[in-house]
Formats: structure tokens, sequence, C-alpha cells
């Protein structure tokens, strides 16, 4: 039975099971409800990835009809367990798995026993003496990605195509969980500006107890106001629940392009493999798949003078204590996030060109304006009127500003210059 018919099975629940009297005149056919892997998981994220790693389990004892599992003793469902913990530890193939990846494939094998049978009393204490004594010793750490890797997925994996670039970006740009990206929705993305510049702020797992929030670079949001207005120009109305990545179109078939449906975490996996696999960059064991745009993320941050704190909420992570004593802002945390790491995540290098370029125009129109207020202040002591058009006056004006500028500044400017600029 495959995966899928065992999802499937477990949603329906119910399996009917014969049992037969003493003497044998009568079987008394019961139903006794089998509980999914995913029954009482609040989290989508959370209930995928038990649902992905009590399938491998299933596949790795071949036992697939769950009424025939559960029918098994404790004893037998311990030693099946620490079987099936050894083949991770020592024998799977392609990478043995560090203690804390064989508890996280575990844990949910366990959850399913236990809502299933008040008996079943075993927990992952019972198999530390199985598990690997050091992670340190069975696994090497993978890296993220390179700034130079990801600026090659956009534009030899992706290409022309506007909604891989948008999820590559959100999961590098602004550190999305793989999971989190195939639930979002328009009313998720809030517009936000910062000195002129425009980012969005996204609510991550909205919906959810999980949710945090992130923002997006420029480049990002850049990319995916594209994206939209590509789907808008095909005349697809665009509301609060459309998602924000919909499943691929026909341009010729309105009745789908007026009717978006979300796409699958497998879909988003796909675009990923398909962008990464086409640019050359993948290397399986040294950066991982999708994780290693995340990593690129927090890495970034981490190394670009934000606090900790910040990141960490950007993150998703848990910050702990720290929450019921100190909250900041969105406005705090996004300043901290456009001065110290908004570069540092910027991919494209004409648009962090471009960026730099209009800072740099800023910040000189703002130096400008500030010696023209200081040259009109100044002026009110030497000439009580406009500034004099007598080429003689005019020069001892010049002069009496430059001595000012060198003896209270240290700063020698050039004449001409100011010349240029008081009228």
């Amino acid at each position: 039975m495959s995966s899928a018919e065992l999802n499937q099975r477990s949603d329906v629940g119910f399996v009917n099971q014969s049992t037969t009297s003493n003497d044998n005149s009568n079987n008394i056919v019961g139903r006794h409800r089998i509980y999914p892997v995913t029954e009482g998981i609040q989290s989508i994220h959370t209930a995928d990835v038990y649902k992905r790693y009590f399938n491998h389990y299933l596949d790795y004892v071949k036992i697939h009809d769950l009424q025939v599992l559960l029918d098994f003793s404790p004893k037998v469902i311990k030693q099946m367990l620490i079987d099936y913990i050894l083949y991770l530890r020592d024998e799977k193939p392609g990478k043995k798995l560090a203690k804390s990846s064989i508890k996280v494939r575990l844990s949910p094998v366990l959850y399913v026993f236990q809502i299933n049978n008040d008996d079943f009393n075993l927990t992952l204490r019972n198999f530390r003496i199985h598990l690997p004594s050091d992670d340190k010793e069975v696994v090497s750490e993978d890296r993220p990605y390179t700034r130079e890797e990801i600026a090659q997925v956009l534009q030899n994996g992706c290409n022309n195509d506007l909604r891989s670039k948008v999820v590559i970006l959100l999961l590098c740009g602004s550190g999305l969980r793989r999971g989190a990206v195939s639930s979002l929705r328009m009313e998720d993305l809030i517009p936000m500006e910062y000195k002129g510049q425009n980012v969005y702020r996204i609510n991550v797992y909205a919906r959810t107890r999980d949710k945090y929030f992130s923002f997006t670079t420029v480049e990002s949001t850049k990319v995916i106001r594209d994206y939209l207005d590509y789907r808008q120009r095909y005349e697809e109305k665009l509301t609060d629940k459309s998602p924000l990545i919909r499943e691929q179109f026909n341009i010729g078939d309105h009745l789908r392009i007026k009717n978006p449906r979300f796409v699958s975490d497998k879909t988003i996996e796909y675009l990923i493999n398909q962008a990464v696999t086409r640019s050359g960059v993948r290397k399986p064991g040294v950066v991982h798949l999708s994780h290693g745009m995340r990593k690129f993320f927090v890495s970034q941050c981490e190394s670009s003078q934000m606090k900790s704190l910040h990141v960490s909420i950007l993150s998703g992570h848990n910050i702990g204590i720290k929450k019921y004593y100190y909250i900041p802002k969105d406005a705090e945390v996004l300043e901290d996030f456009m001065i110290n790491a908004h570069d540092a995540l910027t991919i494209d290098d004409s648009q962090r060109l471009r960026q730099e370029n209009q800072e740099l125009k800023s910040t000189q129109a703002q130096d400008i304006a500030h010696l023209k207020r200081e040259m009109d202040e100044l002026r009110k002591f030497v000439f009580p009127g406009p500034v004099p058009q007598d080429k003689q006056m005019r020069k001892t004006y010049l002069k009496v500003v430059k001595s000012y500028y060198k003896d209270e500044k240290g700063i020698d400017i050039d004449v001409d210059d100011l010349s240029n600029n008081l009228e």
C-alpha cells in the first residue's frame, strides 16, 4: 500500500475487526477507531513532518496496515523500534543520522502508538542507550549557500520564472522555512516603508500557534510585485484570501486563472529542487537543498551586527523568557534589519549598487541642505541682507565663510563650490 493510500486510510480512521465467540457459532464485528499520526497536531508544518517520518517508518518495517502494526505487543514494538534506531544510526544509506535527527524521526512513531493504545507507555527515554552519544562524532555541519550560489540559482536556475524566484528569495532573503511558503496569503503581506524603501512585513504561519513575522528585502519586494502584476495582467483578481504562490496556469484557461488554488509543500520542494539542480550548485551532504537558504539568512543577520533577539524573532526561533520581559516594536526590528542586515541579504549586485547610490544621494542632499542652513546662519553675522552681488564684498564674504569652516570645524572647503550654492 502506498503512502497516499495510507494517509487516506488513516484519515478515515476506522477498521473492521471480527471476533469469534467461544463456541465459534457467531462472528461479532466491532469497529475500533485508529487515530492518524496527525491527530491533535495544530501546526501544519509539524503535521507534515510527522506524516512524512511516520511513513518512512512504515516503509522500513514493510507494514502499511495500521491495525496489524497496533496488534503487536509492546515488547515486540520496542524491539522493532530499537532495530529502526540502529538502522538510522549505523546502516542508513548515504548518511548516518545524529541523535537529534533520530529523535525527530522516532517521535511520530511513538506518538501513534501512544494515542492508539492506552497501555503503551514507551517514550524516548526508553531508547536513550541506543542513540548516538555525541552528534559531533556522527555528522559534519552542512553549510549555508553563498551569495554567489544563490545568484546563480536565481539567474540560471529560475531563468524567467518569477514564481520560483519569489520562493527562493523568501527563503534566503526572509528566512522562511520551506513548509511556510505554500500557505501564505495576500493578507499575510503588509506593505511597509523605511526611508523611502518599500518592503513587506510577512506574517508567517499566520493562522497557527507558531505564528511569527519577518521582512522582505527591497529586492524580494520588487520580484513579488512583478509576479503579482503578471497574474493580474491575465485578469486574476487578487484578494486578501488569494494565495501568494498559486498553481501554474495556462494563459488561455480563464476559468483556472480566475480561481487560483494554493500549491502543496511538495510543489514548493519541486520548484526549489529544479532551480538548484539547473543552476549547477546542488551539493547533497554539503548544502541542504532548502534549509541552506534559511541558514544563509540567519548567518548573514548574525554576522551583520543585528541584535540576536531580533534575529531570533525574524527566524521564528523561540526567544524563551525574554518575550515576557521585553517585546520590541516592529519599527525597531525593521530599523535594525534595514540598517545592518538588508544589504548583506540582497543577492543582485546591481540592485545593491542602486540602493547604495540612492542612499548616497540622499545623504549628500541632507549634507548640502545642512550646509546651506549653516551658511544662512553665518551670513546673518557677516551681512545683514541677501548675499552681496558686488564682487569685492562677495569675495570678502566667502573668505570669512572659508576661514570659519577651517578654524571651527577643520574643513577646508572649496570657495567656488560655496559660491555656486549660495543662492
